[in-house]
């Protein structure tokens, strides 16, 4: 059986009662819908019929929810992108049994944009781009000069501004 929800139900029913929906709350809610992965598809996803989907819940100001795949069976890829005003017309489908391709679920919080960091494995100060998850693995995206990179959090130490 499939539950039909809109994205903001599913937020409410995850939260369950909680009133602050901080970027604490969003990494957790991203790592939990990646949990469930197999059982969540959103409707807009199945009828391009997209393979290889990320969906990210990306804090910058605003949220907005970013969805980029694959298009089946051809070249190409596709962004969606929504505002959070919109997510009451996101329909997200619950089902019982697992669906093939599940997506995967991220964050990119862009509240550390600018900040310095230096790496604890080679001593070199980057600058911060976001704190990003993918599913429960969090980590710092960072710019240094060899370009851009994933390191994890550990292996950062924020310097004082």
């Amino acid at each position: 059986m499939t539950e039909r929800l809109s994205l903001v139900a599913v937020i409410e029913r995850f939260a369950d009662g909680l009133e602050l929906y901080d970027p604490f709350f969003t990494r957790t809610l991203a790592a939990a819908l990646h949990g469930r992965r197999e059982q969540l598809s959103l409707s807009s996803i199945e009828e391009l019929q997209l393979t290889d989907v990320v969906v990210t819940f990306r804090m910058d100001r605003e949220m907005q929810l970013v969805i980029t795949g694959n298009l089946r069976g051809g070249p190409g890829e596709i962004t969606l992108r929504y505002h959070e005003r919109d997510f009451p017309e996101i329909e997200v489908l619950l089902r019982a049994a697992p669906e093939d391709g599940p997506y995967v679920f991220a964050t990119l919080d862009h509240g550390w944009r600018g900040r310095a960091g230096r790496l604890q494995s080679t001593g070199e100060v980057v600058e911060i781009r976001s704190l990003t998850t993918i599913g429960a693995e969090i980590s710092w995206h960072v710019r240094g000069a060899a370009g851009s990179e994933r390191v994890a959090l550990d292996d950062l130490t924020l310097l004082e501004e």
